[in-house]
């Protein structure tokens, strides 16, 4: 009678163990869904701002669908913000985030057309978010043109002077075409640096550079900002200590 009680105590002790530490887990872990570039380092890496171990299975599970400067979509449990167990992996895109064209015509019309050339309705649009734009004498105007940004991910030399280099978290400004070839964003009158060390800040590729006429497919993609992309990207921004991106936003 007395080891049976020993032994429903014991038993009532490890049960109560066990539910002490489900308790406390699910107290410091929650379930969350992580969106944005993977970027990849020798000990940790991320999908967008969640965080996880380059050497882990969580990272095995991941790098199995989504590989270096892809879009992708985790679900994952966190605790103490980083991913603790991948409960989903979605590829969002393969390839850099080139906005469809029917979206931007109708939905972004200033990021492909001249100011001059915008409607008093796409005009008023723009005026909603940045103050750069107004209207006057029946034409859209502009005061400055901004350009794209990006950070620099790793240390990276210039295609055209090895000796150029920009250094790990230095603000590459004035980002105006992907060369699709090369695998290089070029900056306006300046040097070409592989894409793959360099994260875009509220910019995206828009289709064929200058004039010509062509499609996502193009060898060289014009890389444009705006204002909507710029606040919807902020905390980035602000992270990478870019914030003159944000002059005349609102």
């Amino acid at each position: 009678m007395f080891r049976k009680i020993i032994f429903s105590l014991n038993a009532f002790f490890f049960a109560a163990v066990v539910l002490y530490c489900a308790l406390n887990v699910a107290a410091f872990a929650k379930t969350l869904t992580c969106r944005g570039e993977v970027m990849a380092a020798t000990l940790d890496s991320a999908v967008g701002d969640c965080s996880f171990l380059t050497h882990s299975v969580a990272a095995d599970r991941i790098f199995k669908v989504c590989k270096m400067q892809d879009e992708c979509e985790v679900v994952a449990v966190m605790k103490d913000d980083w991913i603790a167990k991948v409960v989903s992996v979605r590829l969002i895109k393969k390839d850099l985030l080139v906005a469809p064209q029917f979206e931007l015509t109708t939905k972004y019309p200033w990021l492909v057309k001249p100011q001059g050339e915008l409607t008093y309705t796409e005009c008023a649009t723009a005026m909603n978010h940045d103050s750069n734009y107004w209207w006057a004498r029946g034409k859209c105007h502009m005061r400055f043109i901004r350009y794209a940004f990006g950070v620099v991910i790793r240390d990276v030399a210039a295609q055209e002077a090895p000796d150029s280099i920009m250094r790990k978290g230095e603000i590459f400004t004035g980002i105006t075409q992907y060369r699709r070839d090369e695998g290089t964003y070029c900056a306006h009158g300046g040097y070409c640096y592989q894409a793959k060390n360099i994260k875009l800040l509220g910019s995206i590729l828009t289709g064929p550079y200058g004039d010509k006429v062509g499609d996502e497919t193009d060898q060289t993609q014009g890389v444009e900002t705006s204002c909507e992309l710029i606040l919807a990207d902020r905390n980035n921004i602000i992270k990478a200590g870019a914030e003159e991106m944000l002059e005349g936003c609102h």
